[in-house]
C-alpha cells in the first residue's frame, strides 16, 4: 500500500528528511534506476504493468493527441489512474495522497496560491497541499518529472517535497483551490472522471 503522509509536518511517515528537490534524484539511484532518469514509462514497463507494445501505442498516441504519456496509457485503457499511482508510490516510496487520506484537503487560507500560481499548476499537474518550514508538499500524478520538480522549487522559492496523486483527483482539487478557494470540499470528485484536457 501507497506510504501515509503526516499532516503534523513535511516528513512522511518513517522518514528521517523532506524528499526535496536535491534529495529525490538520489531516491530514485537507490530504487535501482542510478544515472538514468526514470519516467513513468520505464517504470510501468519494469514493473509488467504495461508491455512494450502498448507503451509503443501510447507514445504514438500521445504525439498524435498532444497529451502526456500517462493520460495517454489511460485513454487507450491499458492502466487506470489509481493503478498508476499506486505503482508509483511503491516504487519511488513516496505517499499516496488520495480522497480517503484526505490528504488532498487545502486550506483557503493558506496562502498556498500565491506560491504556486494557477496556470503553473494546471500545466503540470501539481496540487499545492502544506508548507513547512522551506518546504513545500505538493501532490503530483508524475513525481518522476524532475523538470517539474526543478521548475517548481524555482518558482516557489521553497525545498520540493512530492507525493503521488491522480490526475483527475489533481485537477478537480485545483479547480477547487483557485476558483472556490480551496477548502474541505476538494477531495471529493467523482471515481474515475476525466481531467478537461480541451
Amino acid at each position: 500500500p501507497g506510504r501515509a503522509l503526516s499532516r503534523g509536518g513535511s516528513a512522511p511517515v518513517g522518514s528521517s528528511a523532506p524528499l526535496t528537490g536535491k534529495s529525490f534524484p538520489l531516491i530514485l539511484a537507490r530504487m535501482g534506476f542510478f544515472g538514468k532518469r526514470p519516467d513513468l514509462q520505464s517504470v510501468l514497463l519494469d514493473q509488467k504493468r504495461i508491455s512494450p507494445g502498448q507503451a509503443a501505442q501510447a507514445v504514438l498516441f500521445g504525439k498524435q493527441e498532444n497529451s502526456p504519456f500517462q493520460e495517454a496509457v489511460v485513454r487507450l485503457g491499458f492502466i487506470d489512474e489509481a493503478s498508476i499511482a499506486q505503482v508509483l508510490s511503491e516504487v519511488l516510496k513516496l505517499p499516496l495522497a488520495d480522497r480517503a487520506s484526505k490528504m488532498l484537503e487545502v486550506d483557503m487560507d493558506s496562502g498556498l496560491t500565491g506560491r504556486v500560481p494557477e496556470d503553473f499548476a494546471r500545466t503540470n499537474n501539481v496540487l499545492p497541499l502544506f508548507e513547512d518550514n522551506g518546504t513545500l508538499t505538493v501532490a503530483m500524478s508524475d513525481p518522476t518529472d524532475m523538470t517539474v520538480v526543478n521548475n517548481l522549487q524555482e518558482v516557489s522559492g521553497l525545498q520540493i517535497q512530492a507525493v503521488v496523486a491522480t490526475r483527475s483527483d489533481i485537477f478537480a482539487a485545483i479547480d477547487q483551490l483557485y476558483h472556490r478557494g480551496g477548502g474541505a470540499l476538494i477531495a471529493k470528485t467523482v471515481e474515475g472522471s476525466a481531467p478537461a484536457t480541451e
